[in-house]
């Protein structure tokens, strides 16, 4: 049985694949059209998962939509007429889509795609909760999902067992910690759902003095819930998720090309020690009503690493899973997963223990764009490429490395990474200057071998998706100066045995020569642009930033020419 995965019109579209009990590839269609965060109809994403599968579309047996149209729609135009005429612009603006592409959504798959199969809707947060639970190794989990909103829900909870997952409480729409982190995020001048990465990093750099505020606009409770005073908010507007009255609250709103100010800087901190009460307040709550050991996180909030990574070192859980996709791209594999636990007759779905699930290029293919652009090369073997590379790392270069199938997910995980040497202390400022071209505070995660992770940072436990965050030992500080962020902790990446073979092998031979087995490491692609997902994409990111050398398979390029 061949099921499809699909996730898209709101942002982060993406499609996977899945044959009988094993995930064959999953794919973000920002990837295809380098549109970051591309909510469009998601064709570039299923024709690659089809053709990497090797069917046509007449040999798909279900497609998965990951959440009810019909039952968002009607929450939509209740929020447009509750508000009308204010909202009247933003109706005219999503309402073609809605009658257009969304509504007849069975007549645009078989138009565009030819795909007769049989259309399926899932509930938002229950595919969030299935790709959280379904990817994770537990065979019994509490369930936790927060995010902006789904169809009606912004938070949810419950339990996953075997092959069932069920969600027993939520929150309804309005009131979302999600939407408040963003709305917040839009006050201090940053792009909401995008920059919500940012905030979290510069919450580092202030003091929560805007705590008691925010308990203002929003009520709190115990179990972790809240009530959003809606004369704050402005969700039914185009151009502002804030109310004037928030301004006059708090203060105007940053614009992008103001600089940032203390202000802007404890507003960041306060919102972020916000959300990690309420995170650490429902966990707790989920704790208590499921008994169970382990948690699932999943949601948009579910990528806040400084929270999870609050929520690990408070022990409420003894685990804490949260996949490589925890956002709406991972809803298309969530959807999928229920369809083939639920109707397909499968008990157990083969989840790589990795998010290596797109696009990949054979060392014949890479070899032939490098001569077809006469760009010169070197080339290797896999001892020899490493040795290479971890050298010039230790010699303070930047390196861009392009290995293997791409992953799934907004975490570059030694797929499709620039890596640089932790030991430079000068090394983030450069990294975020010349190279990613973005804010001077922003931090960099790293990449450490599993094993030698508890030696570098307090509690560490494992994180193969670079989703948690760990405060690094005091000791270990000066010899990793480049991914110690100002308040003391790193995002780290557990590479372990068995996984990302040729990635480990390069941590090894760095610990060899630089005597620390991790390595910074970020995204490849610069500030506003997907991660390159072709050679070509990552030659010209190359060739256009400071990135010293280009890894490409088995191929080495130190020179810059133009293609």
């Amino acid at each position: 049985m061949h099921i499809l995965g699909v996730s898209c019109f709101y942002h982060d579209s993406a499609a996977c694949l899945l044959r009988d009990d094993e995930v064959l590839s999953a794919v973000e269609e920002e990837r295809f059209t380098r549109k970051k965060h591309d909510p469009a109809f998601p064709i570039n994403a299923i024709e690659f998962c089809l053709s990497s599968g090797g069917i046509v579309a007449d040999e798909v047996d279900a497609v998965c939509f990951y959440e009810y149209p019909l039952t968002k729609l009607s929450r939509l135009v209740d929020q447009h007429i509750a508000n009308f005429p204010r909202s009247f612009k933003n109706f005219k603006r999503f309402a073609p889509r809605w009658f257009g592409e969304i509504l007849p959504l069975a007549r645009v798959f078989e138009e565009r795609l030819h795909l007769t199969a049989p259309l399926f809707y899932y509930p938002h947060h229950l595919s969030h909760a299935a790709c959280s639970f379904f990817s994770s190794p537990f065979d019994e989990a509490a369930i936790l999902v927060i995010d902006a909103t789904g169809e009606n829900s912004t938070t949810s909870w419950g339990r996953g067992s075997g092959a069932t997952v069920e969600l027993a409480q939520e929150i309804p729409y309005p009131h979302s910690v999600g939407m408040l982190y963003t709305t917040i995020t839009s006050l201090l001048g940053f792009m909401a759902m995008e920059g919500e990465g940012t905030i979290m990093g510069l919450a580092a750099y202030g003091e929560p003095t805007y705590l008691d505020g925010l308990n203002r606009i929003a009520r709190t409770f115990d179990d972790g819930s809240l009530i959003l005073d809606p004369s704050y908010f402005a969700f039914d507007r185009k151009d502002r998720m804030m109310s004037r009255k928030m301004e006059r609250f708090f203060f105007p709103a940053r614009d992008r090309s103001e600089p940032l100010e203390q202000k802007h800087r404890d507003m960041a901190a306060s919102i972020q020690a916000f959300l990690e009460d309420r995170l650490l307040k429902m966990a707790a709550h989920v704790r208590s009503k499921t008994g169970c050991e382990d948690l699932c996180l999943g949601g948009g909030v579910a990528l806040n690493s400084a929270a999870n990574g609050r929520l690990e070192e408070e022990g409420i859980f003894s685990r804490i899973f949260v996949p490589p996709a925890p956002g709406d791209s991972g809803c298309a594999l969530g959807a999928a997963l229920l369809h083939a636990h639920s109707e397909g007759g499968v008990r157990c779905v083969s989840i790589p223990a990795h998010s290596s699930l797109g696009s990949v290029f054979s060392s014949h293919e890479i070899e032939n764009f490098l001569r077809l652009k006469e760009i010169p090369h070197e080339s290797g073997d896999e001892e020899t490429l490493c040795a290479t590379v971890s050298g010039a790392l230790a010699e303070g270069k930047i390196v861009g490395w392009f290995q293997g199938r791409m992953e799934f997910g907004p975490r570059a995980l030694g797929s499709r990474s620039i890596l640089a040497t932790p030991a430079d202390a000068e090394m983030k400022d450069i990294v975020n200057a010349r190279v990613k071209g973005r804010e001077e505070f922003r931090p960099f995660g790293a990449s450490v071998l599993e094993e030698e992770a508890g030696g570098y940072f307090v509690g560490a436990a494992a994180s193969p998706f670079m989703q948690k965050v760990f405060h690094v030992r005091p000791e270990q500080k000066d010899r990793i100066p480049a991914v110690v962020h100002e308040d003391g902790t790193c995002r780290i990446h557990t590479v372990s045995e068995g996984t990302r073979n040729r990635y480990r092998r390069l941590l090894q031979s760095f610990h060899q020569k630089a005597g620390v087995p991790l390595l910074l490491n970020t995204s490849f692609n610069r500030k506003g642009e997907p991660i390159v997902a072709n050679p070509r994409e990552a030659y010209e990111c190359f060739a256009s930033s400071g990135i010293d050398l280009l890894v490409l398979g088995d191929h080495l390029i130190t020179e810059k020419v133009s293609i």
